[in-house]
């Protein structure tokens, strides 16, 4: 008996099912043309089978590229603490750390979700260009706003991918539902019984779709 495809099944599934559907119909007698009519749609959905692994994996890579980002903003921030703790160990009378850093550590900021932290070191510059008037850690401003663009450009763009993944998800499912279409037009039509109970042993996964008549 030939294996129900459901809307709910996954797509690797539509392919293996398809498959060997059309091997069945290639080595049976008059039923070659059976294979032949679901091969194109096999085909594309095996297609965008492989577009959807590629989008996929762009999500994971983008994932890295937002962490690796947010890690080098994070180093960043550490960097700055260190040398501001150390400028003010050795200039004790004009003390920066507190100015710049008002809870007196770093933690607050690079432990925060990334909304947060992008926020929070935009008033650290805001702070370091009012504050630190000798400009000593200028460089840092520089830093930071980098560290900043590159988080936000990584979200922009997993953003990106995550739509073309949806796109591509929505593409594969209209596929998948002409494959069906076409893997049930390739059986003949079930028979007219008006035995309910005949057609549960039957058919059980279909009986709620299915009406008899005489």
């Amino acid at each position: 008996m030939a294996s129900l495809l459901l809307s709910g099944d996954s797509l690797p599934r539509h392919l293996e099912i398809t498959r060997r559907h059309m091997r069945k119909c290639s080595k049976t007698n008059g039923a070659a043309p059976f294979g032949e009519r679901i091969k194109p749609l096999y085909d594309k959905l095996k297609a965008i089978y492989g577009k959807l692994e590629t989008a996929q994996e762009e999500i994971q890579d983008g994932y890295d590229d937002i962490e690796l980002a947010d890690t080098l903003l994070d180093d960043t921030v550490r960097d700055l603490f260190d040398l501001i703790t150390i400028s003010d160990r050795r200039n004790t009378g004009m003390p920066l750390l507190t100015k710049i850093f008002p809870e007196g550590k770093f933690g607050y900021v690079v432990d925060s979700p990334l909304a947060t932290e992008i926020d929070e070191v935009k008033k650290i510059i805001d702070r370091l260009n009012e504050a630190d008037t000798e400009k000593k850690f200028a460089e840092y401003v520089t830093k930071l706003t980098e560290g900043m663009t590159g988080v936000e450009q990584s979200i922009n763009a997993q953003q990106k991918k995550m739509e073309k993944y949806k796109s591509v998800k929505s593409e594969a499912e209209i596929i998948k539902s002409d494959l069906r279409w076409q893997y049930e037009v390739n059986y003949p039509p079930l028979p007219q019984v008006c035995d309910l109970w005949l057609l549960k042993i039957s058919i059980p996964q279909v009986v709620n779709s299915v009406y008899c008549t005489k």
